[in-house]
């Protein structure tokens, strides 16, 4: 599967791409295409016209109604990763380690969607051992008309 990601902001300019541009990892930075006070719902509109998978550390961002909703409606695909906390490098080996996983959970048709990237239960140690972490859906297409169906906004 030949994918493009695009690393947002909060996944820096340098260590997080870098390291998966040394894996043979596809990825564009936010900081080549966009100033770095670009709003989440403008840079993500472009993104996706490009056929980019989105990625963020931003918890946050994937919870605002605002995204969800450019997200929804545009057939975007993107990815928070788990781990705020730990070092980018880190972040970015279990994003490598877990890209088989990313692959195949994407290529099944299923539309725009959110989904989360988890470390392995090991932590650091397995991690830097080469074991994969998972990825699990967050909000999909059908879950979204649900909530809006029953009340909820994304404004």
């Amino acid at each position: 599967m030949s994918l493009t990601f695009f690393s947002d902001r909060d996944l820096g300019r340098h260590i997080f791409p870098d390291q998966l541009i040394a894996a043979g990892i596809r990825i564009e930075r936010h900081s080549d295409h966009f100033a770095h006070d670009t709003a989440d719902e403008e840079w993500l509109s472009v993104v996706v016209s490009r056929g980019w998978v989105a990625l963020t550390m931003d918890s946050r961002m994937i919870r605002r109604p605002a995204v969800q909703g450019i997200v929804m409606r545009s057939g975007a695909r993107l990815l928070q990763l788990a781990g705020a906390n730990a070092p980018t490098a880190q972040v970015a080996l279990n994003f490598i380690n877990t890209l088989p996983r990313i692959e195949r959970f994407l290529a099944r048709p299923r539309g725009p969607l959110i989904a989360r990237v988890y470390r392995p239960t090991g932590g650091t140690d397995a991690i830097a051992s080469g074991e994969p972490g998972s990825i699990v859906l967050y909000l999909d297409l059908a879950q979204w008309k649900e909530r809006r169906r029953q009340g909820g906004t994304d404004k």
